[in-house]
């Protein structure tokens, strides 16, 4: 299957008859306006704040250099709020992390990229996001209390996501009848100061870039996903990236979420094929596309992992981050040598 082209993009990801708009489209859309789509029959058409209810959303940023890794998200799945954070010193393998979840957290996405605003607000447990990509650039400040013996986190930072230079992935794609995940995955650089206990850490926009994964969709109420990023330098020092995944979207479309980037620029990939053996996520992932234009490893150095089992709501999710290794074929047919990029990789399986 040959990789899919970009769209035009349009203002509105829902068009005033509540039709969700697909594609992977050339740029940002102004207005991400899902709460508006008319899902399904019955309550969704007739309730519009069933449609919203049913609706999940999040954004999430990894911060990387050679001495660090940190990453903060605000997820709303509407009946369970949820913020968390975490650090990993590289060379000395220390992780910490943060949490905070719970049905009545304050918390708001922003519905635009452009300049809107969201936040997570509980006593102990704060994050403020600023989308300002009118102005090129993004701002996050993150103050966590210590709790019990995990250390207090801090953090003011700065993303510069200018659109001349760094393609973001912009991406609709089909879950069911006037369903769709939308996405906005992006890698740029970094400024700020990120404080975990008596440990100050600060970096630049030189050696530090933010993976930023912004998404909302209508998902169905069991739903998985297999995902693989990572940001680094190729072995001739060119800038890298990567995005695959894997998930219940539609098969066919010929719409996915998966591509490369290479020195800013964006270049689309087919479908992903990702695998790990059952039960053992800290082995070594194969990670791949199914035309084998990508062809990885991927070392886990340590995970995230979390289970909630609420009734009705259950999400299981493995998170591990580490290292890649292995090459990308570009479809100019120049091979790139990837070794030790830093990243992530997740499985995840929930009811929601």
């Amino acid at each position: 299957m040959k990789p899919p082209t970009l769209s035009p993009t349009p203002d509105q990801l829902v068009d005033p008859d509540g039709q969700v708009r697909l594609g992977i489209f050339q740029q940002p859309l102004r207005a991400i306006n899902l709460d508006t789509a008319r899902i399904g029959a019955g309550l969704s058409q007739k309730f519009g704040r069933f449609t919203q209810f049913r609706l999940k959303e999040w954004q999430h940023y990894w911060f990387a250099n050679e001495a660090f890794f940190f990453g903060v998200a605000v997820v709303d799945a509407k009946y369970l709020k949820v913020s968390f954070a975490y650090f990993v010193d590289r060379k000395q393998g220390l992780f910490f992390e943060q949490s905070s979840k719970g049905p009545f957290k304050q918390t708001r996405l922003p519905q635009t990229l452009w300049d809107d605003v969201g936040y997570f607000r509980s006593r102990n447990h704060a994050v403020e996001i600023h989308n300002h990509l009118d102005q090129s650039r993004h701002e996050i400040t993150l103050n966590i209390a210590e709790q019990r013996q995990t250390p207090a986190f801090t953090l003011e930072a700065v993303l510069e996501q200018d659109l001349s230079t760094r393609q973001p992935l912009v991406v609709s794609i089909p879950l069911g009848e006037n369903r769709t995940m939308y996405s906005h995955k992006a890698i740029v650089p970094a400024k700020g100061k990120l404080i975990v206990g008596d440990r100050q850490v600060d970096f630049d926009e030189k050696d530090t870039r933010c993976i930023i994964d912004i998404h909302k969709a209508h998902y169905p109420y069991r739903t998985w996903w297999r995902w693989a990023t990572f940001w680094g330098w190729a072995t001739d020092g060119r800038e890298i990236g990567l995005n695959l995944t894997e998930n219940v979207a539609e098969k066919g479309s010929g719409l996915q979420e998966c591509a490369f980037w290479l020195d800013g620029k964006l270049i689309l990939l087919g479908p992903a094929a990702i695998s790990h053996r059952p039960n053992a996520t800290l082995e070594p992932w194969e990670v791949a596309t199914q035309d084998g234009a990508i062809r990885l490893t991927f070392h886990p150095a340590g995970e995230r992992a979390e289970r909630i089992n609420g009734g009705l709501f259950s999400s299981h999710f493995h998170q591990p981050y580490g290292t890649y290794t292995g090459e990308a074929q570009l479809p100019n047919g120049e091979t790139i040598e990837i070794d030790r990029a830093w990243g992530v990789a997740e499985d995840h399986v929930c009811r929601w």
